[in-house]
C-alpha cells in the first residue's frame, strides 16, 4: 500500500537559520522527519555533536557548506550528500557571502521537536545562552543531541 503525505510545514525561526519541517514525525509514526534549511552567509552553524541513535542525511540544495565530520572538515556545494550514521561527531557552517539551502533527513524522527523547542527557548530568553545553562544540558539530552567533548 502507498501513502501520500500532504503535511502542513512548521517554520522555526533560529539565530542565523529558518528551519522548515517538511514532515515530522507525526506523520510519519515516528520513524523519520524531512527538514529544509536555509542559513544566513557567514551562518556559524551548530556546535560539533553526536547522536546516540539518531542517523542524519544531508543533501545540499543551494550555496555551500562547510561540513566536519570526525573532525575533518569539507566543503559541500550543490550535489553533495551527506549520512551521519549515530556517534559521528559532526558540525556544519556557512562560511561564504551568499546563503544556502539544504535538506536534512532524520530517522527516527524528533530533531524536529528539539529545534521548535530550542526557536521557542531562543525567543523568551532575555539573554543567550540562558542564565541557566542546565536548560539547555536537558534539552539536548531529550532528543539525542549531545556536545562533543573535543574541540
Amino acid at each position: 500500500m502507498t501513502e501520500t503525505l500532504q503535511p502542513v510545514p512548521r517554520t522555526h525561526h533560529l539565530p542565523g537559520a529558518v528551519v522548515t519541517v517538511l514532515t515530522g514525525g507525526e506523520d510519519t509514526g515516528g520513524q523519520w522527519a524531512l527538514l529544509e534549511y536555509r542559513v544566513a552567509p557567514r551562518f556559524p552553524g551548530t556546535p560539533a555533536h553526536w547522536h546516540a541513535e539518531t542517523t542524519e542525511a544531508l543533501y545540499v540544495l543551494e550555496g555551500e557548506l562547510s561540513l566536519s565530520v570526525d573532525h575533518a572538515r569539507r566543503p559541500a556545494g550543490p550535489g553533495t550528500f551527506m549520512r551521519v550514521p549515530p556517534g559521528t561527531v559532526h558540525r556544519l557552517s556557512n562560511d561564504t557571502d551568499q546563503p544556502a539551502r539544504f535538506l536534512v533527513l532524520v530517522t527516527p524522527a524528533g530533531q524536529e521537536g528539539y529545534l521548535g523547542e530550542l526557536a521557542e527557548l531562543i525567543a523568551r530568553s532575555p539573554t543567550w545562552p540562558p542564565e541557566h545553562p542546565g536548560v539547555i544540558e536537558r534539552l539536548t539530552a531529550r532528543y539525542d543531541q549531545h556536545p562533543s567533548l573535543e574541540p
